[in-house]
């Protein structure tokens, strides 16, 4: 019952909470975070780490987290093709970053995070999860139901963060396990998110407003809090919206 307290505790904190914590259990000189977004995990999100690496194909949000977290380095390049040695970090992170790429490229992502992972060291995965639930996920939609996503477009003027191809796709815990191909052990894992359409479907249809300047940030941010904190909730395997994983490399 503690640790499902302490869990509880913890999950207004998100998938950034998650990887804070598995990084922070041991000593860890340097990390390296694939698909780093706009920094804030290396900048604020985790604790006192000597070298800080974010890399992300997005060129806008890298100028910014370079401005806003001087004390890390972020490279604009893509998670397939690292400009790093072998073994050259004690932590890799892939938060929420294999529902983006496309199946034909987990495989070269994987194996490149494995790659720069030293023997011993660990690669944290978050990732949505495939459970029953999984086909109502908003971020989705422009795969699964390309037309209703086309309607969608011409009212909102918005294009999206990925191909309607790639979408926002659930995996399994037998898919990251056949991406980690025996290099890497799983020790840690972790399902959450109870019924992830009442946190996803309500924060997106509030972004929808605030496009249209019908809702107030404040409370997009309340929606956003929300989210976080549904999502992160201990759920059972076959209703779980997220996965949550630490792997140690072999």
């Amino acid at each position: 019952m503690a640790n499902l307290a302490t869990r509880f505790q913890r999950a207004r904190f998100g998938r950034t909470g998650f990887v804070a914590e598995a990084i922070s259990r041991e000593r860890t000189d340097s990390v390296l975070d694939i698909g780093s977004g706009e920094g804030w995990l290396l900048g604020e999100g985790i604790g006192p780490v000597q070298r800080r690496v974010g890399v992300d194909i997005d060129q806008q949000i890298v100028a910014r987290a370079r401005v806003r977290y001087p004390q890390c380095e972020y490279l604009d390049i893509d998670g397939a093709t690292l400009p790093f040695r072998d073994e050259e970090f004690d932590a890799v992170v892939l938060s929420d970053v294999l529902e983006h790429v496309g199946d034909e490229n987990k495989k070269p992502v994987i194996d490149e995070a494995l790659r720069v992972t030293r023997a011993g060291g660990r690669i944290i995965i978050t990732v949505p999860h495939r459970g029953v639930w999984s086909w109502l996920d908003p971020l989705d939609f422009k795969r699964r139901y390309p037309w209703a996503y086309r309607v969608f477009q011409r009212v909102a003027r918005r294009q999206p963060w990925t191909s309607p191809e790639i979408g926002h796709k659930h995996v399994t815990r037998k898919e990251v396990t056949q991406l980690l191909d025996d290099q890497a052990q799983i020790e840690r894992l972790d399902y959450s998110g109870w019924f992830a359409p009442a946190g996803d479907v309500p924060l997106a249809l509030g972004q929808l407003l605030h496009h249209f300047g019908l809702l107030p940030f404040r409370m997009l941010w309340g929606l956003g809090e929300w989210q976080t904190l549904e999502a992160s909730l201990p759920a059972p395997k076959l209703l779980a919206g997220h996965l949550r994983l630490v792997a140690r490399r072999r």
